[in-house]
């Protein structure tokens, strides 16, 4: 479904067309799943969860209340980095992620683990900007950001023209975000 969603969009992928493409009765798909929405939720938790088990979330947390601005700073720079590498081996799931945003498919559960998801994303800007090291805008504005840039970079440059995105593009990446995030 994920590739179907890349190549048709959101709205026009179905189970019809899932069918087809996988080579199986829509019947098979019913038995598993009662609908589209049940299968953009699933893919919603599969997704979210490829993502946390890549960047490890977790790990992140005792770097928020007592430490310098510089290993903050270090620390967002690996856990976006980490991010890059994720859609750059996974470039279907960062379409899919900027295409469900919103979508009236997403149960409430659902929205709540994304929710919890982005409590990272947070605590790092929040703890940036109070440090003014980046600009002071909306948190919202700036996940938006960062999830465009890495969008765009990864699905225009990496799959649509087949670019490696290797150590230094992964830096210059970076550091666009920064730029565009730092308050200097």
């Amino acid at each position: 479904m994920l590739r179907l969603i890349w190549e048709v969009g959101l709205e026009k992928s179905s189970i019809a067309l899932l069918s087809q493409k996988i080579k199986i009765s829509p019947g098979n798909i019913y038995y598993y799943f009662r609908g589209k929405e049940e299968i953009i939720n699933s893919l919603c938790f599969y997704c979210s969860d490829l993502l946390s088990s890549a960047i490890k979330p977790k790990e992140y947390e005792a770097f928020y209340d007592n430490c310098s601005i510089e290993i903050l700073e270090r620390e967002f720079k690996s856990f976006i980095t980490k991010m890059i590498i994720f859609y750059k081996n996974n470039p279907h799931i960062i379409n899919y992620i900027t295409v469900i945003n919103g979508s009236s498919y997403i149960k409430q559960e659902m929205k709540k683990k994304i929710r919890l998801e982005k409590d990272i994303y947070w605590k790092f800007l929040e703890k940036l900007k109070e440090n003014k090291a980046i600009k002071d805008v909306s948190t919202s504005i700036l996940i938006s950001f960062i999830t465009s840039v890495m969008h765009d970079m990864v699905v225009q440059d990496v799959v649509l023209n087949n670019l490696t995105l290797d150590d230094k593009k992964i830096d210059a990446l970076f550091n666009l975000i920064w730029s565009g995030l730092s308050s200097e």
